[in-house]
């Protein structure tokens, strides 16, 4: 017996693709939620999948990411200073 994958769509009625890491290096795009997912695409970079959903799907789709993920692509995308900016911030207190 096979679940069917529920794709997400947002309060306009746009795609949400979730975004995680899967393992050796990889991360996937989804379709689904913790339950059920069916993953569209792998790529050893977060930066990467993001530039392929935004080119994928009509409309304004949307990309929701584990946290390690979201780490992860805050310090491709930014050379490390947006991260490093988020964690001086909570351990000084700025």
């Amino acid at each position: 017996m096979t679940d069917k994958v529920q794709i997400v769509y947002d309060e306009r009625g746009n795609v949400v693709i979730h975004i995680d890491y899967v393992g050796k290096g990889w991360y996937a795009a989804a379709h689904g939620n913790e339950h059920s997912s069916k993953v569209l695409r792998r790529a050893k970079s977060i930066v990467k999948l993001v530039k392929w959903v935004s080119g994928h799907f009509e409309g304004d789709p949307q990309v929701s990411m584990s946290d390690v993920c979201w780490a992860i692509w805050s310090l491709e995308n930014s050379d490390g200073q947006e991260w490093w900016n988020e964690i001086l911030d909570e351990e000084i207190g700025i």
